[in-house]
């Protein structure tokens, strides 16, 4: 079973330079000596990491970036776990009870599951989302969770082999926890990425922080890990939510649009060109609002285009957004191309 489905509990909708990252954390200080475990060899880590069973838990996650982005208009959630440091705490009990809250700034906003019932709660704007999956249905929507260290981990495992090189370094105290941690140092020349680790518990083999690094950076430019986490069951409690007296309830139907109530178009699949690290992704964009009124003010998305930078290639023209791990292009013609490599290697990649 893939870890996401044995841990269903947290992805955070974030802009496509941030999928590149998968999920960000702080660095968790070493002890002055590396704890004591049984050796083990990067073969077995992976298989224990693949075949772990964690299906209770609670703790509390510290992320960090620093993508090296230029300077984002405004302060809209979308763009909010793209810099700086986050704290989210999270409780997880089976496939459908969970919880998550991320705290930013005295704000609060918090996705609780608990069997068919799913909210989502923001202190700032008193508002709270409630819709319902069928029992046993394990994943949130994309856009209601934030993401764990044991999601983050797949996604940089399922490119491991065969372009990458694994290996296993000193062991470490993460989250006061003794762990191994798992080296990913990609074999290629011209990704972005210069190395990914992953720490992993030494009792449950669970994923306790994963870290990516920049090529000639000296400290991650993502990751995501645990400062505090215990694998026993939460409180049954912590998943009962009720909205305050003065919130603003909204009943949403899922694949309906919030605002239109029209089901929004079938996607078509991305078109992958090369493979592991170097591999780009090209898709089709989900449509745009409509353009701001003559006269009016722009949105803080139309400002953020009209900063970018233009590029183009055989396919036309478009922007680019570029960090230290990404590159996104966005074509005029309505798709997003995305790879961890140069502008270069993105634009010839686009069809």
């Amino acid at each position: 079973m893939a870890i996401t489905q044995k841990y269903p509990i947290i992805r955070w909708a974030v802009p496509a330079a941030a999928v590149a990252a998968i999920a960000v954390a702080a660095v968790i200080p070493r002890a002055d000596a590396d704890p004591a475990l049984p050796p083990k060899d990067a073969e077995q880590l992976l298989i224990d990491v693949q075949n772990t069973e964690v299906d209770e838990f609670f703790g509390t996650i510290e992320t960090s970036t620093d993508l090296g982005l230029p300077a984002l208009p405004g302060d809209a959630e979308f763009t909010a776990l793209l810099t700086g440091t986050h704290t989210v705490r999270v409780w997880h009990d089976g496939d459908d009870k969970s919880r998550a809250s991320l705290i930013d700034e005295g704000a609060e906003t918090t996705v609780v599951r608990n069997g068919e019932d799913v909210w989502q709660w923001s202190s700032e704007s008193k508002t709270a989302k409630h819709h319902t999956v069928p029992e046993h249905e394990g994943d949130h929507p994309a856009s209601d969770t934030p993401r764990t260290p044991q999601e983050a981990a797949e996604e940089l495992l399922n490119s491991i082999e065969p372009s990458t090189e694994v290996s296993v370094t000193d062991n470490e105290r993460v989250a006061g926890r003794p762990a191994y941690v798992l080296v990913l140092d990609p074999k290629s020349d011209e990704t972005l990425v210069d190395l990914a680790t992953i720490a992993i518990d030494g009792e449950t083999s669970a994923p306790l922080r994963v870290q990516v690094w920049a090529a000639d950076a000296e400290r991650p430019a993502i990751s995501v890990g645990y400062t505090q986490v215990s694998f026993t069951a939460p409180d049954a409690s912590v998943f009962d939510f009720t909205p305050p007296a003065d919130a603003t309830v909204e009943e949403v139907t899922p694949g309906e649009h919030p605002e239109k109530g029209a089901e929004q178009p079938h996607a078509d699949e991305p078109t992958v060109v090369g493979e592991g690290w170097d591999r780009v992704m090209v898709a089709t964009m989900p449509p745009l609002p409509p353009p701001s009124e003559p006269g009016a003010e722009p949105t803080e998305l139309e400002e953020l285009l009209s900063q970018l930078p233009e590029v183009s290639g055989d396919w036309g023209t478009g922007k680019v957004l570029t960090s230290t791990l990404a590159t996104v292009v966005l074509t005029d013609d309505g798709r997003v191309a995305f790879g961890l490599v140069p502008t270069d290697t993105v634009v010839a990649a686009i069809p």
